[in-house]
Formats: C-alpha cells, structure tokens, sequence
C-alpha cells in the first residue's frame, strides 16, 4: 500500500491507497448469479472539472419527440488479478490487468426529457461472477478522444441483489486529467499531487478542494470533511518525524463512508509528552 505526507494545521496527515484481495474456493469461482443482472446508478450528479453536472439525455429521447444530447462515457470496470483497480493508461484506456467490462453514458434510463442530470441507472446481464469486483470510471465527454478528464468510483463486491450506486462509492466529479502523471503532477497547485487527490476523492482540478484537518491536541481530536467511498484512519506518533524511522499507532478508524461528512476522530489515550503527532490515512478499496 502506498502512503503520502501533508502537512497540515500543526498535524501530519497522510493519504493511503489500500486493495483487498478476496480468495475463494475453485468451485465457487465457477458460480455465477445469471438470473440476476448487475444493476448500476449514480443517485447524484456527476460534475466535471470545472462544477458543471455532466451532460447527456436518454439515447430512447427521439422515441418521444425530444432532441438527443450525447452523454458521458460511463466505464465498469473489472479489478484484475492484483486484486487493485489500476490506473488508466495515458489515453484514458483501461490500465494494468484490469478488464473493461461494459459501458454506458451519462442520461442512461433517466427521464428522456432531462439533458443535463448527470445520472445515469442501468442494468447488465449476465453480471461478473459474484466473487469478482467492479468499479466505475467516468469521463467528461462521450468519447475516450474527446475527454480531458475522469473520475473513479472505489471498487464494487459483486453480492446478489445488491446494487452498485456509484455515487456512495465516491463519484462526484470528473477531476483527474488526461494524459499526465499523476504521481509526478499537481495540476491545481495545492501541495497535493494529482494521484493524492484521487486517494483523497478531491478535485485535482480546483486549488480549494484537498484534504485539510483541524487538529485539537488539547484533547486528542482531527476534525476533517470525509468523503464517499473513503475509509478513515488516525494514527499517532510520539517520536521526531525528522528520525529515520518514525513508528505511528492506529487509534481511532471509521467504517467505510456512503456520503461526504463532516468526521472527528478521538485518541482515546492521548499521551502526556509535549510533543505528538496525528496522521489521517483515508483508504480506498
């Protein structure tokens, strides 16, 4: 699992990228649920870089007599065998060992008379056997060659009857850009590189959104904005963080968030030296 520092408010925050991976026995890999297809939705709107909700209507509006807006590339993704939702190539295209699965768009089932919900709720069948997990990337155009930007749900464990709303799975907005290395960029200039920013679910396009705390010592408290499809961690140190080897202690985690919140987190033994340091780690599957 990768970890990355930033300094904030008089604290050490971190951003930690972590993947499961799930072993399951060879006769249950052969199982799959193909009554039941794979139902996927976003039950909020999607936003590009820049806040606008993504466009696109229902591809059935002309049944109706309604004008046709071409929608948003809409990705689902299978999780390779690494067990990690990979980072796409540089065109956009999907990376690693991972697997497109399908696609949709932006306005799929939504009312046909809507241009610009940016929503979308979809079914596919058959589904990706039940032990397998997806994830969902979205872009800001209808096509891989005309997109500037994306965004990436956390990863999805397929369960039968359960349905993937992309939007608990942290999907808000289509801020990480096209074609650059993100472990080496920071396109909005805020101290927080472009791959921290997808750890974190901020918006690598705007200079305002990153991950911050508010830190009271006195009691042992980190108060930051928790976003969808991130898991939280406090840790805590004693020592330097100039030492070669600083050692932290998990104190305190939350369970993983549906929704962005508002999150405390409490030390429940604070300890009694002058000097401590606090580091938030956010998980994503």
């Amino acid at each position: 699992m990768n970890k990355f520092k930033i300094q904030l408010s008089g604290c050490a925050a971190a951003i930690l990228a972590s993947a499961v991976t799930l072993c399951v026995p060879a006769t249950r890999a052969l199982a799959q649920d193909v009554g039941r297809p794979l139902d996927v939705m976003c039950s909020t709107p999607v936003v590009d870089a820049g806040g606008a909700i993504l466009p696109g209507s229902n591809p059935s509006a002309p049944n109706f007599g309604m004008a046709y807006v071409e929608g948003s590339l809409v990705q689902i993704i299978r999780v390779g065998d690494n067990g990690v939702p990979d980072l796409p190539d540089a065109d956009g295209s999907v990376g690693g060992d991972d697997i497109l699965f399908d696609e949709t768009v932006i306005g799929q089932g939504i009312a046909p008379n809507l241009v610009k919900s940016g929503r979308f709720s979809t079914s596919f069948h058959p589904p990706p056997p039940s032990y397998q997990r997806v994830y969902a990337r979205v872009f800001d155009a209808p096509t891989l060659s005309n997109a500037t930007h994306w965004g990436q749900s956390a990863a999805f464990q397929i369960q039968k009857g359960a349905v993937m709303d992309i939007a608990e799975l942290g999907l808000w907005v289509t801020g990480i850009p096209i074609g650059v290395d993100l472990k080496n960029s920071d396109t909005d200039g805020d101290g927080a590189t472009d791959f921290e920013e997808l750890l974190a679910n901020t918006n690598a396009d705007d200079g305002d959104d990153f991950l911050s705390a508010q830190v009271f010592t006195a009691v042992g408290q980190v108060e930051f904005d928790g976003r969808a499809g991130r898991a939280y961690n406090l840790l805590r140190t004693t020592n330097d963080l100039n030492d070669a080897t600083v050692e932290w202690e998990s104190v305190a985690s939350t369970a993983l968030l549906t929704s962005p919140q508002s999150i405390i987190l409490s030390d429940p033994n604070p300890p009694s030296e002058v000097r401590v340091f606090y580091r938030v780690e956010a998980t994503i599957p």
